[in-house]
């Protein structure tokens, strides 16, 4: 950061607040304040450690409250774009299903536009848990994303018409030769709309449900042991995974869960 920051600046010249290269240079500040206080600290005596200790957790409070305080000022105009914009698509959503426009259903509408913005907005703002944290994406990259969600679609929808045909074909035979067992895997995606794209793909296929999610460890029911190679060959998650620029294995290690103590909770 500090050799980025020496080659786009000037000397002696700070960036404008609020921008991409202001939240860098407090990130730099940040770490050579606690650096060097953290050195200070354990070559002081024992009798100033703890000086030492309540100026790096001051300097840390310091540099976080700043910083919070300059992603905040920057980022309400585009906030406040994204929910004109997700108002604008609850409320075309409504008018579609409702097929009135009489006074009374567009002022409902409205009102349930705004409340639908409101709670998914509370509810997706992100976990405290840091599996889930990180900076919103451009627009730029929800572009591309849109774009790799339109290829995905058809292969999901393959899949599905596949699976139809596996679980068809084990409810016609007579001896029913299925083979169920739940089962547990771990993922590496950091972002909750690959968690949810992950599961609602896994639920959709028939043969396999999604039990549970927590963490980032899958709990799955699957039907048969076809239905359990097609988790463990990852290529579900290797589709998911490039429509949210993300990495996957090869393969996927599944354990299966014998006892209900074995659960994730």
């Amino acid at each position: 950061t500090g050799q980025y920051l020496q080659r786009v600046l000037a000397p002696g010249a700070r960036p404008r607040t609020g921008s991409r290269l202001h939240e860098y240079s407090l990130a730099a500040d940040h770490a050579r304040l606690t650096g060097e206080t953290a050195v200070r600290s354990l070559a002081a005596p024992r009798g100033r450690r703890r000086q030492c200790d309540s100026a790096i957790r001051r300097i840390i409070y310091a540099m976080s409250s700043e910083s919070q305080s300059s992603l905040t000022k920057a980022s309400t105009p585009r906030r406040l774009l994204r929910w004109t914009i997700q108002t604008a698509l609850h409320y075309a959503l409504w008018l579609a299903f409702s097929g009135h426009l009489e006074p009374e259903f567009l002022m409902m509408g409205l009102v349930a536009a705004v409340g639908a913005t409101a709670v998914s907005n509370w509810l997706f703002h992100g976990m405290p848990n840091p599996l889930f944290s990180g900076p919103r994406p451009g627009y730029g990259w929800m572009v591309r994303v849109a774009l790799r969600f339109a290829l995905y679609v058809p292969w999901l929808l393959l899949e599905i018409i596949l699976a139809n045909f596996h679980v068809a074909m084990l409810v016609l035979r007579p001896k029913l030769p299925i083979a169920p067992s739940l089962v547990a895997f771990d993922t590496t995606f950091r972002s909750e709309r690959a968690l949810v794209l992950l599961a609602q793909s896994i639920t959709l296929t028939p043969g396999t449900v999604t039990v549970d999610v927590s963490n980032g460890r899958y709990v799955v029911h699957c039907l048969s042991e076809k239905s359990r190679q097609g988790l463990e060959d990852g290529s579900i998650q290797r589709k998911v995974a490039g429509v949210f620029d993300e990495w996957a294995p090869e393969r996927v290690t599944l354990t299966e869960i014998l006892t209900p103590d074995e659960v994730p909770r």
